[in-house]
């Protein structure tokens, strides 16, 4: 199995605890996760900028489609064990909407987020 890889920002604790919590579920082998700002993302992803990058959570797909922010969810989802029954949510078309005004909060709040919930990180 070829895994899909998740860019995020290692500065952000928010980013750093999510990290944590997806290494902990992840599928053996499903997902690979490097920094934004790590030479490995510059080396092998050199068309995404570390500017883009740190926009929004990434995930590259095993076949190469790049999802970011709210759309990269339900894909990591998918590769987690004991969340994949809920990704079909993430589709409809409701919900798709909010998930993307939620992630775009959070995203441009999340130094803010991570000093109040993640302050030793």
């Amino acid at each position: 199995m070829e895994k899909s890889i998740i860019l995020y920002d290692e500065k952000c604790g928010l980013c750093r605890s999510s990290r944590n919590w997806i290494e902990r579920r992840k599928f053996p082998g499903s997902l690979e996760l490097i920094p934004c700002s790590s030479p490995e993302r510059a080396k092998r992803f050199p068309h995404i900028s570390e500017e883009e990058c740190m926009s929004a959570v990434k995930l590259i797909s095993s076949g190469g489609q790049i999802y970011s922010g709210a759309d990269a969810i339900p894909e990591i989802l998918k590769c987690l064990k004991g969340w994949r029954n809920i990704v079909f949510v993430f589709r409809l078309p409701l919900l798709h909407h909010f998930s993307a005004r939620i992630y775009l909060w959070i995203a441009r709040r999340r130094g803010l987020l991570s000093c109040a919930f993640f302050p030793n990180s």
